[in-house]
């Protein structure tokens, strides 16, 4: 993926023990703080790649599921058990609001 391209990155998480639902965006053209991070996991790990070569399958008992939208990408499912390092990373920076 393209980072330097605008649009916006959306992030759906629910399920989990309490079955919550949690949803996050972020405007790659903002001059929000998060948007280097965020563009650098993009552009670094090629996430739109890893997502649609995740494992499908139901979540786990009690666990998360995440809906993933990147620019000018269907959105994609992923169960918790199948987020990697970088995805953890993106469902973080954009559903807390925090670069940490």
């Amino acid at each position: 993926m393209d980072a330097g391209a605008a649009g916006r990155v959306e992030v759906r998480r629910s399920g989990g023990f309490i079955g919550r639902t949690a949803t996050g965006s972020l405007d790659l053209a903002s001059d929000d703080p998060r948007v280097p991070a965020v563009r650098a996991l993009l552009e670094a790990d090629d996430l739109a790649a890893a997502l649609a070569a995740a494992p499908s399958g139901p979540p786990h008992p009690d666990r998360f599921v995440y809906t993933f939208t990147l620019p000018g990408h269907p959105p994609y499912t992923v169960a918790d058990q199948h987020l990697t390092p970088a995805l953890h990373r993106l469902a973080d920076l954009v559903l807390t609001g925090t670069d940490r």
